[in-house]
């Protein structure tokens, strides 16, 4: 038999001579016309390392070059370098990448603050802090290194600080950027005009607040101290704004009524207006409470709505239009509002204002049993937001308190109040007291526990329950304790009327104040 090659080809097949194998080309040459086509003639190829060898078929070197070079080693240092550049131009090509995520986000946070959405803004320029931070840290804990390679500039922490200038006011901003922005804040251009609304604000505090602390303490009388407040116009370093604010302040204070805090912010718009400068964040959603609270509320959701057009995420005037437009019988109106607010913050990983809102649209209008499902759910969603939330960390920073679930529990237990339920409302007090009570002994201070809505509403359901027959052995205590906290205090004039039985509670909750204030 005969043995095989390791192309499957017998042996004596490959024995062929010369002579036939020029043959068997010569006829593979021949065309169909029967015409031998002539090879064209070929310059050889020399060799690019020894420059004057023939190179090997296929290749650019000659024979002997070749098996030189896979005989030698590559330099250790010289593989290392190619590593190595190749490394680098990796790094720099993620950094390329990298360095276009603080621009993203700063064109998607400027596309909400042209809108007016400042919450939305706010959280989206500080992403581009945060992104850049991660991404800075990545890289130097992969490298071993101690190197920013990316930065975001001054200009995203100007737009952070504006931001809460409109989200707040120019003041709040002052404050927030000294924590944010640390020593040297001052010197910033863009701090000045928050400099200069600060240092007014102080000056007229520092000039005035013997006499307000005064009257404050009765040591002074109203009038008198207006007065004295009045002196100070036109003195060195007095803003007019400020002083007819601190007129306005010093009333709000002393709960002087609605109609006379009215005339004093009629006079602090005046002089807003005079000056030339934007001062509506100083006292036009003060204006529309007071218009509302005298029954003015055509006016009132004017004066709102100009809150509204320059700062659509502001919570208090949307909620206090919703409040005015159901006085005027509009719920469908109403409903918008609520709608409106929920699409500013519809991609905001906090919920809690925006269900907040719908929550007391759907209570107000006797919705209950939505009211109570959305309760639940509203908790829940706001328990799973992370605690450093960009702007549960602003709330906390400016306004004191943390956004915890305890308003909802309010809320609930004023469905249950209004549906007889006071068992049930008052654990849901207890509930948000407790969560409330907690966090005021760990961070020191609680607005909600110094909130009148808030132990309006504690009172109230604990006064109801002990006039029921829903007491029980196990609620006693509690309502006891409750109730020993007020005993020197007197409440609100509709929490008052509800329990002297002049009011219900549903007249309260839906055509009254629709809250317990």
């Amino acid at each position: 038999m005969d043995k095989e090659n390791l192309n499957g080809v017998p042996e004596e097949e490959t024995e062929a001579s010369a002579e036939e194998l020029e043959q068997a080309a010569a006829e593979e040459a021949v065309d169909s016309n029967g015409e031998v086509a002539q090879a064209e003639e070929q310059e050889p190829v020399i060799c690019s390392v020894c420059g004057h060898n023939e190179a090997a078929e296929g290749s650019e070197y000659c024979i002997e070059c070749e098996t030189a070079m896979l005989k030698r080693r590559v330099p250790f240092m010289g593989w290392l370098a190619g590593v190595a550049a190749l490394g680098v131009s990796l790094l720099a090509f993620f950094v390329a990448i990298f360095s276009l995520v603080p621009s993203g986000y700063v064109i998607l946070g400027d596309s909400y603050a042209k809108k007016g959405d400042w919450h939305m803004a706010y959280e989206v320029y500080y992403s581009a802090i945060t992104e850049t931070a991660n991404f800075n840290s990545y890289a130097n804990e992969t490298l071993g290194t101690n190197i920013s390679f990316i930065s975001v500039g001054e200009k995203v922490n100007e737009r952070i600080v504006d931001a809460v200038a409109n989200y707040y006011s120019p003041i709040d901003a002052y404050y927030f950027a000294q924590n944010y922005l640390g020593a040297g804040a001052d010197n910033l251009p863009f701090m000045q005009k928050y400099k200069k609304a600060n240092d007014e604000n102080y000056t007229a505090f520092t000039k005035m607040s013997e006499t307000f602390n005064g009257a404050i303490e009765g040591d002074i009388k109203l009038d008198a101290a207006l007065k004295e407040i009045e002196a100070l116009r036109g003195t060195e370093g007095m803003n007019d704004v400020y002083v007819d604010y601190y007129k306005y302040a010093l009333a709000c204070e002393l709960y002087e009524p609605a109609q006379a805090q009215l005339e004093l912010l009629k006079s602090l718009e005046a002089s807003a207006e005079k000056s030339g400068e934007d001062y509506g964040w100083i006292y036009l959603l003060p204006m529309a409470q007071a218009l509302y609270d005298t029954g003015k509320y055509d006016e009132a959701i004017e004066y709102l709505d100009r809150i509204i057009a320059v700062n659509k995420t502001s919570f208090e005037a949307h909620e206090l239009k919703m409040m005015a437009q159901l006085s005027l019988g509009d719920v469908e109106g109403a409903g918008k509002t609520v709608d409106e607010f929920k699409a500013t913050g519809a991609y905001s990983e906090l919920v809690y204002y925006p269900n907040l809102l719908e929550v007391e649209y759907l209570r107000s209008t006797g919705k209950y049993a939505e009211a109570k499902a959305l309760c639940v759910e509203a908790a829940a969603l706001q328990e799973s937001v992370p605690q450093d939330n960009a702007m549960i960390n602003l709330v906390y920073g400016i306004e004191g308190k943390l956004l915890t679930t305890s308003e909802f529990n309010r809320q609930s237990a004023l469905i249950s109040m209004t549906e007889g339920d006071y068992a049930d409302a008052f654990s849901s007090m207890m509930d948000a007291y407790s969560l409330e009570s907690q966090y005021a002994y760990y961070m020191q201070y609680s607005a909600a526990l110094n909130d009148p809505k808030f132990y309006g509403a504690l009172y109230l359901s604990a006064k109801l329950l002990s006039t029921s027959d829903q007491m029980t052995e196990d609620n006693a205590a509690d309502v006891e304790y409750v109730l020993s906290m007020f005993e020197a205090g007197t409440m609100s004039t509709d929490i008052e009327a509800i329990i002297n039985g002049e009011k219900t509670v549903e007249e309260v909750l839906t055509k009254g104040a629709f809250d317990l204030v």
